[in-house]
């Protein structure tokens, strides 16, 4: 599979092609960031903690709940004379409830489907809660279209470099597909081609967290990813 890179203007050899979950594979984060309000407001946090905490996961979206809750309750609200790890386990069962639900309503979007059947290998790398991913992913019957679907707690990071130990694949030779700043970082670092689509993201400082990025190219819609890969006749 051959990728036309706009930041290295020439194409890629892609044998490994990983997908972020929300904001790629389904239109959810909207509904995701609802359902983290919800969450807060039901464990009688104030309004303005309720937004304090939509504003916190709104800046970087794909953080995985397990260290936004966390985060929330050790650093930035605190409620008395509760422990924060009651607290998170609380809201951790609240919010997977939620996005279950919420997941059952939603379709794939086709063209991520229709990538992934195509690419030599796909995995999904997602900072929703795995267990809660192996789930949805097989109640919409899309499961076997992916070598691996990983998601939090472990890391993106560590996801990707367990693939590369697993696979002999090269960082070089991985496109990341993504929407928000934690999959940018995490390709950054490991040194993979990445793939911001701005379809569905509500990635905010999404130009300047990426300015001057060597390994990034941007694409505004679904299609505008389609029409950069080829496929080599083996593989069609």
């Amino acid at each position: 599979m051959k990728f036309l890179s706009a930041a290295l203007s020439r194409r890629a050899n892609i044998k490994l092609l990983i997908f972020d979950c929300d904001g790629i594979i389904f239109d959810s984060n909207h509904l995701k960031t609802e359902a983290y309000r919800q969450t807060i407001r039901s464990m009688k946090v104030s309004e303005a903690g309720v937004e304090k905490f939509a504003n916190y996961h709104l800046s970087d979206v794909s953080v995985s709940r397990f260290v936004k809750f966390k985060t929330f309750f050790t650093d930035m609200y605190h409620i008395d004379g509760a422990s924060v790890d009651t607290l998170v386990e609380e809201a951790l069962a609240t919010f997977s409830s939620q996005c279950l639900a919420l997941y059952s309503q939603l379709t794939p979007v086709e063209e991520a489907l229709s990538l992934a059947k195509r690419a030599p290998i796909s995995c999904v790398i997602s900072g929703g809660a795995q267990t809660e991913l192996a789930h949805v992913f097989k109640e919409h019957n899309i499961h076997l279209h992916f070598y691996k679907i990983l998601g939090s707690p472990t890391t993106k990071e560590v996801h990707l470099q367990e693939l590369f130990n697993e696979t002999g694949i090269a960082p070089d030779e991985t496109l990341f597909i993504g929407d928000g700043f934690t999959d940018f970082k995490t390709a950054r670092k490991l040194g993979t081609h990445f793939c911001f689509l701005k379809q569905m993201s509500d990635w905010k400082n999404y130009e300047t967290e990426m300015e001057g990025a060597t390994n990034v190219t941007r694409c505004e819609h679904w299609a505008d990813v389609l029409k950069r890969i080829d496929f080599d006749e083996v593989q069609l």
